[in-house]
């Protein structure tokens, strides 16, 4: 498994055990960043790079499991309990569609 160590941003390759990890789900753009990409020169010109640095940025906040499993509870309650929620899903366009 190759997972980006948040804290040197260099790709880490684990065979039998790997440590705790966060995966980050988006929608994919033109400038995203690849696989191939970590290993290239100019990585940091491309705008995907600006979305994996802040969710590094996150990841370094949560300086225990118990603080990372106390702010998924969290962020468990606040989507349950809202009236309306809403996703911006880049990627999805209304053209052609009817409401």
């Amino acid at each position: 498994m190759h997972l980006l160590n948040i804290k040197n941003l260099k790709l880490e390759i684990f065979f039998v055990s790997f440590p705790p990890y966060a995966i980050l789900s988006h929608s994919w753009g033109p400038a995203e960043v690849t696989f191939q990409d970590l290993d290239r020169d100019g990585l940091e010109q491309k705008a995907g790079w600006t979305k994996i640095l802040g969710f590094c940025e996150t990841a370094t906040k949560f300086s225990s499991l118990t603080e990372l499993s106390e702010a998924i509870n969290a962020m468990f309650r606040w989507y349950r309990e809202p009236q309306c929620c809403f996703a911006y899903l880049k990627d999805v366009s209304l053209q052609g569609t009817e409401p």
